[in-house]
Protein backbone atom coordinates (compact mmCIF):
# COMPACT_ATOMS: atom_id res chain seq x y z
CA UNK A 1 0.00 0.00 0.00
CA UNK A 2 2.32 3.37 -1.30
CA UNK A 3 0.39 6.05 1.02
CA UNK A 4 1.76 8.79 2.85
CA UNK A 5 0.51 9.28 6.56
CA UNK A 6 1.06 12.88 6.65
CA UNK A 7 -0.78 13.34 3.57
CA UNK A 8 -4.14 11.77 4.02
CA UNK A 9 -7.28 13.26 2.60
CA UNK A 10 -10.57 13.75 3.83
CA UNK A 11 -12.71 10.52 3.16
CA UNK A 12 -9.75 9.00 3.16
CA UNK A 13 -10.11 5.38 5.50
CA UNK A 14 -7.37 4.51 8.11
CA UNK A 15 -9.09 0.92 9.61
CA UNK A 16 -12.66 1.97 10.51
CA UNK A 17 -11.97 5.81 10.70
CA UNK A 18 -12.98 7.87 8.05
CA UNK A 19 -10.31 11.14 7.74
CA UNK A 20 -12.70 14.48 8.57
CA UNK A 21 -9.29 16.79 8.55
CA UNK A 22 -5.81 16.98 9.70
CA UNK A 23 -5.41 18.97 13.20
CA UNK A 24 -1.78 18.72 13.54
CA UNK A 25 1.67 17.71 12.37
CA UNK A 26 5.23 17.57 14.25
CA UNK A 27 8.39 16.19 15.14
CA UNK A 28 6.67 12.97 16.42
CA UNK A 29 3.82 12.18 13.62
CA UNK A 30 0.84 13.18 12.59
CA UNK A 31 -2.89 13.89 14.23
CA UNK A 32 -6.05 13.50 12.52
CA UNK A 33 -9.94 14.07 13.18
CA UNK A 34 -11.40 10.85 12.17
CA UNK A 35 -14.85 9.61 12.24
CA UNK A 36 -16.22 6.27 13.44
CA UNK A 37 -20.01 5.18 13.64
CA UNK A 38 -20.77 9.06 13.80
CA UNK A 39 -18.46 10.06 16.69
CA UNK A 40 -15.15 11.72 16.22
CA UNK A 41 -11.81 10.65 17.40
CA UNK A 42 -8.25 11.88 17.36
CA UNK A 43 -5.96 9.54 15.09
CA UNK A 44 -2.17 9.67 15.33
CA UNK A 45 0.69 8.11 13.21
CA UNK A 46 4.42 8.25 13.67
CA UNK A 47 5.95 9.73 9.98
CA UNK A 48 8.11 6.38 10.17
CA UNK A 49 7.04 3.50 8.34
CA UNK A 50 7.67 0.04 9.68
CA UNK A 51 10.32 -1.80 7.73
CA UNK A 52 11.71 1.52 5.96
CA UNK A 53 14.19 2.80 8.62
CA UNK A 54 15.06 0.00 11.12
CA UNK A 55 16.40 3.15 13.76
CA UNK A 56 13.68 5.87 13.39
CA UNK A 57 11.36 2.51 12.89
CA UNK A 58 12.27 1.47 16.16
CA UNK A 59 11.98 4.88 17.94
CA UNK A 60 8.49 5.48 16.67
CA UNK A 61 7.23 2.28 17.60
CA UNK A 62 8.97 2.37 20.90
CA UNK A 63 7.39 6.34 21.33
CA UNK A 64 4.15 4.76 20.57
CA UNK A 65 4.36 2.08 23.00
CA UNK A 66 5.01 4.06 25.89
CA UNK A 67 2.45 7.04 24.77
CA UNK A 68 0.13 4.34 24.67
CA UNK A 69 0.93 2.84 28.14
CA UNK A 70 1.32 6.25 29.58
CA UNK A 71 -2.18 7.19 29.10
CA UNK A 72 -3.79 3.48 29.89
CA UNK A 73 -2.18 4.07 32.81
CA UNK A 74 -3.34 6.80 34.23
CA UNK A 75 -7.67 8.01 34.59
CA UNK A 76 -8.69 11.42 34.85
CA UNK A 77 -10.93 14.23 33.48
CA UNK A 78 -8.52 16.64 32.45
CA UNK A 79 -6.03 13.98 30.70
CA UNK A 80 -6.35 12.82 27.19
CA UNK A 81 -8.09 9.47 27.37
CA UNK A 82 -6.66 6.59 24.95
CA UNK A 83 -9.04 4.72 22.98
CA UNK A 84 -6.87 2.20 20.72
CA UNK A 85 -3.85 1.22 19.70
CA UNK A 86 -3.63 -0.53 16.06
CA UNK A 87 -1.49 -1.15 12.93
CA UNK A 88 -1.98 0.23 9.70
CA UNK A 89 -2.08 -0.70 7.14
CA UNK A 90 -1.49 -4.34 8.85
CA UNK A 91 0.17 -5.80 11.95
CA UNK A 92 3.18 -6.89 9.56
CA UNK A 93 3.71 -3.77 7.37
CA UNK A 94 2.49 -0.39 8.43
CA UNK A 95 2.53 2.21 11.03
CA UNK A 96 1.18 2.11 14.72
CA UNK A 97 -1.64 4.29 15.12
CA UNK A 98 -3.14 5.52 18.25
CA UNK A 99 -6.62 6.77 18.81
CA UNK A 100 -8.19 8.80 21.54
CA UNK A 101 -10.90 10.94 22.27
CA UNK A 102 -11.23 14.13 19.91
CA UNK A 103 -11.46 17.35 22.59
CA UNK A 104 -13.17 20.10 21.28
CA UNK A 105 -12.32 23.32 22.33
CA UNK A 106 -9.80 26.08 21.93
CA UNK A 107 -6.00 25.56 22.49
CA UNK A 108 -4.73 27.58 25.86
CA UNK A 109 -3.56 30.10 24.11
CA UNK A 110 -6.26 31.12 22.10
CA UNK A 111 -8.47 30.60 24.68
CA UNK A 112 -6.70 33.09 26.78
CA UNK A 113 -7.15 35.53 23.89
CA UNK A 114 -10.83 35.28 24.45
CA UNK A 115 -10.05 37.41 27.60
CA UNK A 116 -11.30 34.99 30.74
CA UNK A 117 -11.82 36.17 33.84
CA UNK A 118 -9.03 35.74 36.43
CA UNK A 119 -10.83 33.30 38.24
CA UNK A 120 -11.72 31.13 35.10
CA UNK A 121 -7.84 31.11 34.50
CA UNK A 122 -7.57 30.12 38.15
CA UNK A 123 -9.91 27.48 38.01
CA UNK A 124 -7.98 25.81 34.35
CA UNK A 125 -5.04 26.31 36.35
CA UNK A 126 -5.99 24.03 39.29
CA UNK A 127 -7.07 21.09 37.28
CA UNK A 128 -3.90 20.72 35.56
CA UNK A 129 -2.49 20.73 38.80
CA UNK A 130 -4.68 18.55 40.13
CA UNK A 131 -3.99 16.23 36.65
CA UNK A 132 -0.08 16.77 37.69
CA UNK A 133 -0.49 15.45 40.99
CA UNK A 134 -2.13 12.24 39.74
CA UNK A 135 0.62 11.74 37.49
CA UNK A 136 2.88 12.09 39.62
CA UNK A 137 1.53 10.24 42.48
CA UNK A 138 2.00 7.21 39.62
CA UNK A 139 5.23 8.30 38.70
CA UNK A 140 4.63 9.60 35.16
CA UNK A 141 6.50 12.62 33.94
CA UNK A 142 4.70 14.71 31.12
CA UNK A 143 8.14 16.38 30.07
CA UNK A 144 6.77 18.76 27.40
CA UNK A 145 3.80 20.76 28.91
CA UNK A 146 3.14 23.66 27.43
CA UNK A 147 0.17 26.00 25.86
CA UNK A 148 -0.16 24.11 22.59
CA UNK A 149 -0.42 20.44 24.62
CA UNK A 150 -3.84 22.29 26.60
CA UNK A 151 -7.35 22.28 25.19
CA UNK A 152 -10.12 23.81 27.17
CA UNK A 153 -13.18 22.66 26.32
CA UNK A 154 -16.52 25.12 26.08
CA UNK A 155 -17.26 24.67 29.51
CA UNK A 156 -14.04 25.91 30.50
CA UNK A 157 -12.76 21.91 31.25
CA UNK A 158 -8.57 21.52 30.20
CA UNK A 159 -7.60 18.49 28.73
CA UNK A 160 -3.47 17.73 28.45
CA UNK A 161 -2.50 16.33 25.08
CA UNK A 162 0.61 15.01 23.74
CA UNK A 163 2.14 12.53 25.93
CA UNK A 164 4.75 11.82 23.03
CA UNK A 165 7.59 11.92 24.95
CA UNK A 166 6.17 11.23 28.74
CA UNK A 167 7.62 8.44 30.58
CA UNK A 168 5.43 6.11 32.93
CA UNK A 169 7.16 4.49 35.83
CA UNK A 170 7.43 1.19 33.86
CA UNK A 171 10.07 3.32 31.20
CA UNK A 172 13.61 4.55 32.26
CA UNK A 173 13.03 7.82 33.79
CA UNK A 174 16.43 8.75 32.51
CA UNK A 175 17.39 10.75 29.27
CA UNK A 176 20.20 9.79 26.98
CA UNK A 177 22.57 12.20 26.95
CA UNK A 178 22.47 13.25 23.49
CA UNK A 179 18.80 14.20 23.79
CA UNK A 180 16.36 17.73 24.78
CA UNK A 181 13.38 16.41 25.22
CA UNK A 182 10.71 19.16 25.87
CA UNK A 183 10.76 22.61 24.58
CA UNK A 184 14.03 24.34 25.08
CA UNK A 185 12.13 27.91 26.97
CA UNK A 186 10.40 25.68 29.52
CA UNK A 187 13.17 23.38 30.71
CA UNK A 188 13.40 23.26 34.23
CA UNK A 189 16.38 24.96 36.44
CA UNK A 190 17.49 21.23 37.26
CA UNK A 191 18.13 20.51 33.95
CA UNK A 192 19.59 23.76 33.09
CA UNK A 193 22.50 23.21 36.38
CA UNK A 194 23.12 19.66 35.04
CA UNK A 195 23.98 20.85 31.44
CA UNK A 196 25.84 23.54 32.66
CA UNK A 197 27.51 21.62 35.15
CA UNK A 198 29.77 19.56 32.70
CA UNK A 199 27.41 16.46 33.28
CA UNK A 200 26.28 16.76 29.59
CA UNK A 201 29.29 16.27 28.36
CA UNK A 202 30.92 14.06 30.92
CA UNK A 203 28.12 11.52 29.80
CA UNK A 204 26.03 11.68 32.90
CA UNK A 205 22.16 10.85 32.88
CA UNK A 206 19.81 13.79 33.82
CA UNK A 207 16.39 12.05 35.53
CA UNK A 208 13.29 13.91 35.12
CA UNK A 209 11.19 14.42 38.37
CA UNK A 210 7.93 16.04 39.19
CA UNK A 211 9.69 19.48 39.26
CA UNK A 212 10.46 19.68 35.83
CA UNK A 213 6.60 19.09 35.36
CA UNK A 214 5.75 21.94 38.25
CA UNK A 215 8.34 24.61 36.54
CA UNK A 216 6.99 23.92 33.25
CA UNK A 217 3.29 24.81 34.93
CA UNK A 218 4.54 27.72 36.07
CA UNK A 219 6.19 28.89 33.25
CA UNK A 220 2.80 28.62 31.45
CA UNK A 221 0.85 30.21 34.13
CA UNK A 222 3.18 33.19 34.64
CA UNK A 223 2.32 33.57 29.86
CA UNK A 224 -1.29 33.51 30.97
CA UNK A 225 -1.06 36.10 33.80
CA UNK A 226 1.22 38.39 31.99
CA UNK A 227 1.11 37.97 28.51
CA UNK A 228 4.96 37.63 28.67
CA UNK A 229 7.88 34.57 28.97
CA UNK A 230 9.23 34.61 32.26
CA UNK A 231 12.66 34.76 30.76
CA UNK A 232 14.03 37.02 27.73
CA UNK A 233 16.90 34.74 26.25
CA UNK A 234 15.31 31.89 23.42
CA UNK A 235 16.03 28.77 22.44
CA UNK A 236 18.50 30.64 19.14
CA UNK A 237 20.65 31.35 22.10
CA UNK A 238 20.18 28.34 24.16
CA UNK A 239 23.59 28.58 25.99
CA UNK A 240 22.38 32.31 27.44
CA UNK A 241 18.83 30.61 28.03
CA UNK A 242 19.79 27.95 29.85
CA UNK A 243 21.98 30.14 32.07
CA UNK A 244 19.09 32.64 32.60
CA UNK A 245 16.74 29.83 33.54
CA UNK A 246 19.63 28.75 36.05
CA UNK A 247 20.40 31.90 37.70
CA UNK A 248 17.53 35.08 37.11
CA UNK A 249 14.67 35.53 38.95
CA UNK A 250 11.97 36.52 36.65
CA UNK A 251 9.97 39.59 37.49
CA UNK A 252 7.06 38.72 39.88
CA UNK A 253 3.45 38.24 38.21
CA UNK A 254 2.06 41.26 40.32
CA UNK A 255 5.09 43.62 39.08
CA UNK A 256 4.33 42.56 35.28
CA UNK A 257 0.24 42.90 35.67
CA UNK A 258 -0.98 44.86 39.06
CA UNK A 259 -4.09 42.72 38.35
CA UNK A 260 -2.60 39.53 39.49
CA UNK A 261 -3.42 39.57 43.27
CA UNK A 262 -0.13 38.84 45.13
CA UNK A 263 -0.67 35.45 46.85
CA UNK A 264 -1.21 34.38 43.50
CA UNK A 265 2.25 35.97 42.23
CA UNK A 266 4.10 34.67 44.62
CA UNK A 267 2.61 31.04 44.25
CA UNK A 268 4.00 31.47 40.20
CA UNK A 269 7.10 32.40 41.65
CA UNK A 270 7.47 29.24 43.98
CA UNK A 271 6.45 27.10 40.95
CA UNK A 272 9.19 29.17 39.31
CA UNK A 273 11.95 28.79 41.97
CA UNK A 274 15.78 27.42 41.22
Amino acid sequence: MNVNPAFLQKGHRVLEYEIVDQLGQGGQGVVYRVRRAGVDYALKIPLYKIGELPEEEQKAVERADREVATLKSVRHPNILRVVSYEWWPDPQKGWPIIVTEFVEGLPLRKWLESHPSLRSIVDVFARLADALHEMHRLEIFHRDLKAENVIVRPNGEPVILDFGVAKPKSAYTQTKIDTFVGTYEQLSPEFARWYLSGAFERGEWFVYRAPSDMHALGYVLYQALTGRRPFRATSSHLMALLMEIQDVVPTAPSVVNPQVPAPLGELVMRLLDK
